[in-house]
């Protein structure tokens, strides 16, 4: 044999075998590949032992003893997940957040999507941390990749007069002042009441 007569094969590698070499007193030496017969066969996509047979006869037709190789394939690799976007993400809080996501990538398996085990709350601001995780059919476990979302409130509510922003009020009747509405991304919405007061007994202007 060339090299050794138990080999151990990484699944989804192309295997290429090292083959076998003759000797004989009266035909000389070559490759079992070239003179011979090497039968078996090594299926590189499915983790298991393989046995490879060479054989040679000589001109006169004696064999030679027939060697074996044992070829393992085995999937040992673990997959590999790749972040679709940045690793560290602003977001405004208030707008609904959609994750980017992760893919993944195996030897054997091939590839596909992930999505993240944790969710972000926009309407909550903080440091949210996404987690994707994958292991093949063979056990094998991908390094968990992570995203941190970091949900800020930059934006600022909005006040909006109910009425008109200059009054004329007749001095000596109650005052019911129309109050005003705000809106939030985060907060939401909702009245707003002065923080001042007008004295109807006294004529003047009040803000």
């Amino acid at each position: 044999l060339t090299g050794d007569s138990n080999v151990t094969h990484e699944a989804g590698a192309t295997y290429v075998d090292a083959g076998a070499t003759w000797t004989d007193t009266v035909d000389g030496n070559g490759t079992v590949e070239e003179n011979g017969t090497m039968t078996g066969s090594v299926d590189e996509l499915t983790p298991g032992v393989y046995l490879l047979y060479y054989d040679l006869n000589d001109t006169f037709g004696n064999p030679a003893t027939q060697i074996t190789r044992t070829v393992t394939v085995v999937d040992t690799a673990a997959p590999v997940i790749t972040l679709v976007g940045d690793a560290n993400v602003t977001h405004e809080a208030g707008t609904a957040y959609v994750d980017a996501g992760a893919t993944w990538t195996d030897n054997l398996d091939g590839n596909g999507t992930l999505d993240a085990n944790e969710t972000v709350n926009a309407m909550v601001p903080g440091v949210y941390v996404l987690s994707y995780h994958y292991a093949d059919k063979a056990g094998n476990a991908a390094t968990t990749v992570v995203r941190t979302v970091t949900v800020t409130e930059e934006s600022i509510p909005v006040i909006t007069l109910i009425g008109n922003a200059d009054v004329a009020h007749e001095g000596g009747m109650a005052y019911l002042d129309a109050g005003a509405f705000r809106t939030d991304l985060s907060d939401g919405n909702g009245t707003v009441d002065a923080n001042g007061t007008v004295n109807a007994m006294v004529p003047g202007t009040y803000r």
